[in-house]
């Protein structure tokens, strides 16, 4: 297999790079999921983004429905994202993004981590060079409920993670970074 020299167009750069911003995006909209916090996760959205989980419009109206479902329902959570294939149309994007979420609950009395994996689908638009989701769908390919019979060993001496600022990733933040801004 042999080496193309040929020099990436500009064209082709220019989508490494709107495909980058994109993927920051969905990362820093399972930041702000994980840790609760609103402005971060209304920055993945346009101001007059819908999502049709929550049937909203409005990137604060949905992230503030996002964060009272998780903070009624689960002592915390993890979102992991994979495989992300975006189509790019102009200023416009069609991404569709694998998850897997996984929530610490309490039914019943007991403990249970909910896993749940699905897809967002999700068009994205470039706006003042901006990229955010001006519509969100959900899908569930399957979830499930498992018991936890215990924690692991030594789980006490971990750092643990936090909801809003007060989390490791905002407090240990390096002062050269300044303050999180989403």
């Amino acid at each position: 297999m042999s080496l193309s020299s040929t020099e990436p167009t500009s064209e082709q750069l220019n989508a490494l790079v709107a495909k980058q911003a994109i993927r920051d995006v969905l990362f820093r909209y399972c930041r702000g999921v994980d840790r609760c916090h609103v402005g971060t996760i209304a920055s993945a959205f346009h101001s007059d983004a819908y999502s049709g989980p929550y049937n909203l419009r409005g990137n604060r109206a949905i992230a503030e429905a996002i964060v009272a479902q998780v903070t009624d329902h689960a002592l915390s959570c993890s979102h992991f994202i994979g495989n992300i294939l975006i189509e790019l149309k102009g200023e416009f994007a069609w991404v569709e993004t694998y998850f897997i979420a996984y929530h610490q609950i309490i039914l019943d009395g007991k403990e249970f981590t909910r896993t749940r994996q699905g897809r967002y689908l999700d068009l994205f638009e470039r706006r003042e060079q901006r990229w955010g989701i001006s519509e969100r769908a959900s899908v569930t390919d399957w979830s499930r409920l498992d018991i936890v019979e215990r924690e692991a060993p030594n789980s006490e001496t971990w750092i643990r993670g936090e909801r809003g600022l007060s989390d490791p990733v905002f407090a240990r933040r390096p002062i050269e970074f300044g303050p999180w801004v989403p």
